[in-house]
């Protein structure tokens, strides 16, 4: 078979690309290092430098780069001579090489864009290179053959990496996705087979006292008796065998749903760990960025970079590398203050801008912290009243507009502060991350931007929500409180609908008008389902019509052409296939503050003159005991609480229920024990109780029931419909 060499090519290309990557990066890294070594360290670190130039030159060759190549020879050629004792690279002659790492790296780019490397910076710094080394005794345009032949045999030793393109890697991301997705559909079907499996159960019992009544009519009908008891025995036995044989293929599928379930989990583990990568990786080019700035201001700044070892998802550390320079390059502009200011306040000359990532659960956190003089609320205030911005009294939250559109304290644009762009673009990549951006700060000691961000962008733990026909999804760490509150509580301020939470107001805006969907209609018991959501910019309460479940949800993006609002960020894959769209908190917290929702929320004030039932929830997560007491308050029910069995035992000695929704794994006293002990009690005996679990075993299912509960729905199943259909059907 021919090769196809355009192929080949794009191939070679790609790879090179790779390459280019990282050995531009080793480039920098090493000239930051020979500018502030030793003498004693300064031998080694050319020795690297040469080997990566080298390294360079050939791959850039294989793929007819000339000019990278080119570049590659003669900063072969400056190494190579100081370590000759032919010259030395001083201040200057490092500039210039320092230059060329750039033109190498604006070659990179250059080539991904399919754009020309003569229109560049590279060419015009190849005489800049080639006249360092004219300046050398004897100097000569290749290194000894001998001692080039000894590095390529060097590198090709300790090149054992296996490359693999971004593309290649995404691919493969992706179908490990698509497959967790597939493999949990089964789940759904499980959960539909064991139900049904129930609904014959319980129609064989029901059948078999149906069965028994016509007969003691029939009594002088003797024949017609034996017949009828005779069908009826036969029809249970068949339902019984049916059960029989359905508990035995739902057995079956359990085993293997669990063994594909594990493989799925470890391959899923694997592929994500692939796809994560080291903070340190982002940091790279800091130093550089950092010594520059310090030179044009006459500042003296040192850089610190602390958990550099974290894995976070390398689609995250791409994009979050541009807001990092900019949080640095801010340090340094407005926070750290000139040396002789410094040691007037009492401090060391050389600022300090540390840069850390840390793991929080599911989240890191990354933190850029200065030194420096902290903010400066005088500047703040006086720019916020030039530019008609809200001026808050308390320092936390006149810190945060800082964070607004537009708004910068710089006294004129310049390369370091201002460039035209805001801490609010910095902000607005973070939301877009499903982050949240927060500052800290103390006059004359520094500042500190604290980024939370979720460790991957492939799945987020999130709380589903209906408003109009629509489910949708909403990541759960946004998620500040879980509320049911009378629309009474709801108030009209300057025109827009407000609540008071915490001895703050807070906008208050439906989800459903929010988007553009038909408005909610209130129930009868007049109260509001509502989420509290919280950014950096502040927080807002959402007016839902439904709170459904928290799941683990796969996201997908968006086809840019489905995209109509920026308040959808994704598409959230539920564990049945179905999908519900993920929304963007920072979105609905903008548009629910933003002046232009001046619609009143108002409730029915219809009376009704039913008596709610009520229901025990009891569970140790007081996530889940909110979410379903939210659920149930909204259908009309009264809910109380219990965090375990035991609390829940104790509560019903003094306390009525009309019905128990409990967990099973619980400290002190489990669902299983709190089960069997109501159902001990001649006076709590005939409570009708639900248990709700994340436990999916049959064993587990079969125990529930024989301890005496009346319904058992699994958590990975779970939904509001669910829940309420088996409520109604207990009650």
């Amino acid at each position: 078979m021919p090769v196809d060499k355009d192929k080949l090519a794009r191939r070679l290309l790609a790879t090179f690309l790779t390459e280019l990557q990282e050995h531009s990066g080793n480039l920098e890294r090493g000239l930051l290092e020979l500018e502030a070594c030793d003498y004693e360290r300064r031998r080694h670190v050319l020795e690297g430098l040469f080997r990566t130039a080298h390294s360079l030159k050939g791959a850039a060759r294989s793929v007819n780069a000339e000019l990278i190549e080119h570049c590659c020879h003669w900063l072969e050629e400056v190494f190579g001579a100081e370590r000759r004792g032919s010259i030395h690279i001083d201040q200057s002659k490092l500039e210039i090489c320092l230059r060329a790492a750039d033109a190498i790296r604006d070659a990179r780019y250059r080539l991904e864009r399919e754009l020309p490397l003569s229109s560049g910076p590279l060419a015009a710094l190849l005489p800049q290179l080639a006249e360092i080394v004219s300046t050398a005794p004897a100097a000569s345009q290749r290194p000894a053959l001998a001692q080039q032949d000894d590095i390529a045999k060097e590198t090709i030793a300790a090149d054992v990496a296996v490359r693999l393109a971004s593309s290649q890697l995404d691919a493969l991301i992706q179908k490990s996705v698509n497959l967790v997705m597939v493999g949990r559909r089964p789940l759904a079907q499980l959960e539909r087979l064991t139900s049904l499996i129930d609904r014959i159960r319980q129609r064989r019992l029901d059948f078999g006292r149906r069965g028994d009544r016509p007969a003691s009519v029939l009594e002088n009908a003797a024949a017609v008796k034996g017949a009828v008891s005779s069908g009826t025995i036969q029809l249970r036995r068949g339902l019984a065998d049916l059960e029989k044989d359905l508990q035995a293929i739902v057995k079956g599928l359990t085993e293997d749903l669990h063994d594909l379930g594990l493989a799925i989990s470890e391959l899923d583990s694997d592929v994500q760990s692939i796809r994560m990568s080291p903070f340190s990786e982002i940091c790279e080019r800091l130093p550089r960025v950092l010594r520059d700035i310090a030179a044009e201001t006459g500042k003296k700044v040192e850089l610190v970079v602390r958990g550099g070892d974290v894995r976070v998802d390398r689609t995250i550390l791409q994009r979050l590398g541009n807001p990092l320079l900019h949080m640095v390059r801010n340090a340094v502009s407005h926070g750290i203050e000139m040396p002789e200011t410094r040691l007037a306040a009492g401090k060391a000359a050389t600022g300090r801008i540390t840069v850390s990532a840390s793991l929080r659960g599911s989240t890191v956190e990354v933190v850029v912290s200065d030194d420096g003089a902290g903010l400066d609320f005088s500047r703040i205030r006086e720019h916020a009243r030039a530019q008609a911005i809200f001026e808050d009294a308390d320092e936390s939250r006149l810190a945060e507009t800082i964070f607004l559109a537009g708004f910068s304290t710089a006294p004129a644009v310049s390369q370091i502060s201002g460039r035209g762009v805001g801490l609010d673009v910095v902000k607005s990549e973070i939301e877009a991350m499903r982050g949240v951006v927060a500052v800290e700060t103390e006059t004359g000691r520094g500042t500190r931007f604290i980024l939370s961000l979720p460790l991957t962008l492939s799945t987020v733990r999130g709380l589903l929500i209906r408003a109009g026909n629509t489910d949708f999804a909403v990541d759960s760490l946004l998620v500040d409180k879980i509320l049911r509150l009378p629309a009474t509580d709801v108030l009209s301020a300057q025109g827009r609908s407000v609540v008071q939470l915490d001895g703050r107001i807070i906008p208050v805006a439906s989800l459903a008008e929010l988007l553009g969907l038909p408005r909610q209609e209130i129930n009868r018991t007049g109260k509001l389902t509502i989420i509290v959501l919280a950014s950096a910019q502040g927080n807002a309460a959402i007016v839902v019509d439904e709170l459904n479940a928290e799941r683990e949800l796969v996201v997908q993006a968006l086809d840019p052409r489905l995209q109509r609002s920026s308040a959808i960020s994704a598409a959230a894959v539920l564990p049945d296939g179905s999908i519900a769209l993920l929304l963007n908190a920072a979105e609905l917290i903008a548009a629910a503050r933003a002046p232009s929702v001046g619609r009143t929320i108002t409730a029915d004030q219809e009376a009704s003159g039913e008596t709610a039932r009520r229901i025990l929830v009891v569970d140790d997560s007081l996530t889940t005991r909110t979410l379903e007491q939210n659920i149930l308050e909204a259908a009309g029910y009264e809910v109380i609480l219990a965090s375990d069995g035991l609390d829940a035992w104790h509560l019903l000695q003094e306390e009525a229920v009309d019905l128990i929704v409990s967990d099973i794994e619980m400290p002190r006293m489990d669902g299983f024990a709190l089960t069997e002990a109501v159902r001990s009690s001649p006076r709590l005996a005939g409570i009708p109780i639900v248990l709700v679990t994340a436990l999916a075993s049959e064993d587990h299912r079969l125990r529930g029931m024989q301890a005496g509960a009346d319904a058992y729905l699994v958590k990975s199943a779970f939904d509001q419909a669910t829940l309420l259909d088996a409520i109604r059907q207990v009650l």
